[in-house]
């Protein structure tokens, strides 16, 4: 799949993009982050991701306009082959309300199987208000949403 591995601590499981695609070990297993650039998965490969994962991370979104052409199919076979996932919104809102229009978009094209949902701000593409008052609105929209961890 073309995922790059960074191997931690036991027991230690981080998660930091930083533009590229990475493995984490924790306790024997990989948290995988899976976005399009991987493609869409076959029954196989899932199948055979899950004796090798701890939990798969999935971008759905980029930003309120694009969602990952292949997130559909890979969470659903996520879903099938029992693998738990979280799934991730890469922000690309300029303001507190653009933030809640991503997050209600977000939620809305997620698999609500999802154990998780969380926000990768790793762009600052805030143009108007402060970037914390920006990321509130999206936790705080997504909280009104769902009662999973954020």
């Amino acid at each position: 799949m073309g995922i790059k591995r960074l191997s931690w601590l036991v027991g230690t499981a981080v998660i930091a993009t930083l533009g590229m695609q990475i493995t984490v070990q924790a306790q024997g297993h990989a948290v995988v982050d899976i976005s399009e650039w991987q493609g869409q998965l076959s029954p196989s490969q899932v199948q055979a991701m899950k004796s090798q994962v701890l939990f798969v991370i999935n971008r759905r979104q980029y930003g309120l306009n694009y969602v990952d052409r292949d997130a559909a199919n890979n969470t659903a076979l996520y879903v099938r082959y029992g693998i738990p996932f979280g799934e991730y919104d890469f922000s690309q809102f300029t303001d507190a309300a653009s933030a809640r229009r991503e997050a209600q978009a977000f939620y809305a094209h997620s698999n609500k199987a999802a154990r998780f949902y969380a926000l990768d701000f790793e762009v600052n593409t805030v143009r108007s208000g402060s970037t914390n008052a920006a990321v509130a609105a999206w936790y705080c929209e997504m909280r009104a949403l769902t009662n999973k961890k954020l």
